[in-house]
């Protein structure tokens, strides 16, 4: 139940924009809401689906009627056109009266999901890699920034991002550049930097793996 209060009251507090002096009203919130769920939606806002196509049709629109998930992921599929995606996006939150996670992995280098968009350029960012080679902490937090700006537009408020593993494995190319090094200090420092960033510009990161 604690996990179930702390993922609705996470989702709340970001997209109602509250602040510390209503953290009060907001637990009543959540507490009502949770005592108004059955079990079965308490369930289903402990998940986070997929679907991969880009508008709501008729098997998605069931899956979220019944399920009543947290939250979606996005992955390449999803995006289509600027237009198509902000409304793709806004048809899936709609579908809740729980404020959903909308999710995605946006890493940078060969993980960028945005990059689908077919009518509309968007940031290029490097693997990570790349930051961890340059070593600078300023650089590190304004990629965050960049990422978090741009995924915001769409309606976006969760990165499956950054990566925090090691590249010990040089012959392992699953995490490769995705990682910031080779070394603790540097995946650590510029791990939680780059965390930071996503979530002071409003995303919620999620460390992986």
């Amino acid at each position: 139940m604690k996990k179930i209060i702390i993922l609705l009251l996470v989702g709340i507090l970001l997209l109602s924009g509250c602040d510390n002096n209503k953290n009060k009203d907001v637990d009543k919130l959540v507490e009502d809401t949770i005592s108004s769920m059955t079990l079965d939606e308490k369930i289903g806002q402990m998940m986070i689906i997929y679907y991969l196509k880009g508008n709501v049709d008729a098997t998605l629109k069931s899956s979220l009627s019944t399920v009543k998930p947290g939250g979606m992921i996005l992955f390449g599929e999803n995006f289509t056109t600027y237009d198509n995606t902000i409304k793709f996006i806004k048809d899936v939150k709609s579908s809740s009266k729980i404020p959903m996670f909308i999710a995605i992995d946006e890493e940078g280098g060969k993980v960028q999901r945005l990059t689908s968009i077919k009518d509309t350029k968007v940031s290029y960012i490097p693997g990570m890699y790349y930051l961890g080679e340059m070593d600078d902490i300023d650089l590190t937090k304004d990629t965050g920034k960049v990422i978090a700006e741009e995924l915001i537009v769409f309606g976006i408020n969760m990165d499956f991002a950054p990566v925090i593993d090691i590249y010990e494995n040089q012959d392992n190319e699953v995490i490769g550049k995705r990682s910031f090094g080779t070394n603790y200090d540097i995946v650590s420092k510029h791990g939680i930097a780059m965390g930071n960033s996503l979530r002071d510009n409003g995303i919620i990161p999620v460390y992986k793996h």
